[in-house]
């Protein structure tokens, strides 16, 4: 998260939103492997949370085509869409999988068309959801880099979403 998110869309060439989590993480991987001459498991975290945010962007965009890019990256950068992605990232890859499998329109746009809220309610899981949210008392709990990071990962799926015109 050194870059903005721009500048490190125009570092990883620009991929499709289909590609930007896969191809962030494998030049984010070679960049820390060079820099630090290991390697981090934290390049699984940094590829789940970049495909965390782009099912919400997607439907939203789907649904409301008529969105232009700046509305997204506002949309994205708002806490309530951060507190989203946070309630999602905690249901884990297999929860969320059974979740869209279920529903498919489990995302809308908040009254204010500032955000991405839920359309009905999700009980977050206290079991195999993202490391970076912690489920205490029912609710999830995001650390501050995932606050941050939700944001970041937010933009850079927005300019490969809008690079593309990709509904």
């Amino acid at each position: 998260m050194r870059r903005n998110p721009k500048e490190y869309y125009d570092f990883i060439s620009r991929p499709r939103l289909a590609r930007v989590a896969e191809v962030a993480g494998l030049r984010t991987a070679a960049e820390y492997a060079h820099e630090y001459d290991s390697e981090s498991d934290v390049i699984d975290l940094f590829e789940a949370g970049i495909n965390d945010v782009i099912p919400p962007l997607t439907a939203i965009t789907k649904k409301h085509p008529e969105l232009t890019q700046e509305q997204a990256f506002t949309i994205m950068s708002n806490d309530v869409t951060v507190a989203t992605v946070g309630l999602l990232a905690s249901m884990g890859e297999v929860g969320l999988h059974r979740l869209y499998d279920e529903d498919k329109e489990i995302f809308s746009l908040s009254d204010d068309r500032d955000a991405i809220i839920l359309t009905h309610s999700i009980e977050p899981s206290p079991y195999g959801g993202c490391r970076a949210v912690n489920v205490r008392e029912g609710h999830p709990e995001m650390t501050p880099m995932f606050r941050k990071f939700v944001p970041w990962a937010g933009s850079l799926a927005v300019l490969a979403h809008f690079e593309y015109h990709e509904l």
